[in-house]
């Protein structure tokens, strides 16, 4: 986690709820001062790099998709809206025209998360 943070892929912040600058402290500075982790820079970091798919952040990303406005069957289709989905978690198995869902991705799974965050 530490050469996340000396690599600034995740900001990190001190108690009053300020980012701590990595650039002007050591790690020791950043070890006493340390109290919470930005969660999204972590998110990030872990979709980029994740070897395996993402299943546990799939509910997550399906609801940051709805936010930003992206409704299947009304403002995108589905097949892009799965696709979107399984991008940004890993969610493929194989490379190319071959690759296919990962188990947790497929079709139905989606679109059952999704009625459920629609009602």
């Amino acid at each position: 986690m530490f050469g996340l943070i000396t690599n600034q892929d995740v900001r990190v912040g001190d108690a009053k709820g300020e980012l701590i600058d990595t650039d002007q402290v050591s790690i020791g500075d950043v070890r006493s001062k340390l109290k919470f982790i930005a969660y999204n820079d972590l998110q990030h970091w872990l979709r980029e790099h994740a070897k395996r798919p993402l299943v546990g952040y799939r509910d997550n990303v399906i609801a940051e998709l709805l936010t930003e406005g992206n409704i299947p069957g009304s403002t995108i289709s589905w097949k892009k809206f799965g696709d979107e989905v399984r991008n940004r978690c890993n969610g493929w198995l194989g490379k190319g025209p071959k690759r296919r869902p990962a188990r947790g991705f497929d079709h139905k799974t989606i679109q059952r998360s999704v009625k459920v965050r629609l009602g």
